[in-house]
């Protein structure tokens, strides 16, 4: 878990199983330590809708929710046909990171249909880290933030389904 990106709720770290992550229903924390890990595994471009529950949730949605419960919704059938987006940035380190979006849907007779996801290729440093000790160690080829997903979703009168993929 060394280096993930958890999220904080009103000034506390939520990384030890405290904020619970639900997306499109499936609850997204880690099976070890609980941590709800964020960190280039989302694309804005394909969240239709975020809520957030505060405060105590361990009652209706178990341990991992003590601060609170964030649900996040991907875009979907509302989209009717397929969008994509493409964001390409750089430093002045030269780290580029790519990041390909896609969410689409369609309505046929009675079958709801919806798929998002997205791939992400990036480098989180380009530096070197320096240890207490004074050793050095480059990090230009062994910090990739490369990620990956594919959710599916298919419902038709009263049946749903979903299948996620997550590469991290």
């Amino acid at each position: 878990v060394g280096g993930v990106l958890t999220p904080t709720f009103r000034g506390l770290a939520g990384g030890e199983g405290k904020i619970l992550l639900i997306v499109d229903g499936v609850e997204q924390n880690d099976d070890l330590y609980g941590a709800p890990v964020i960190g280039q595994r989302y694309a804005a471009a394909t969240i239709r809708r975020v809520e957030i529950l505060r405060g105590p949730g361990s009652a209706r949605y178990g341990g991992n929710a003590m601060l609170a419960v964030v649900k996040v919704f991907t875009k979907g059938a509302e989209v009717d046909g397929v969008e994509a987006s493409l964001q390409s940035t750089s430093s002045a380190r030269h780290q580029t990171n790519e990041l390909w979006s896609f969410a689409g849907g369609a309505e046929i007779d009675d079958w709801t249909l919806s798929v998002s996801g997205h791939v992400d290729r990036g480098v989180k440093s380009t530096g070197a880290y320096t240890s207490p000790a004074g050793s050095t160690f480059a990090l230009e080829d062994s910090s990739d933030l490369d990620s990956a997903s594919l959710r599916l979703g298919a419902a038709c009168r009263g049946f749903a389904a979903r299948l996620q993929y997550d590469d991290q």
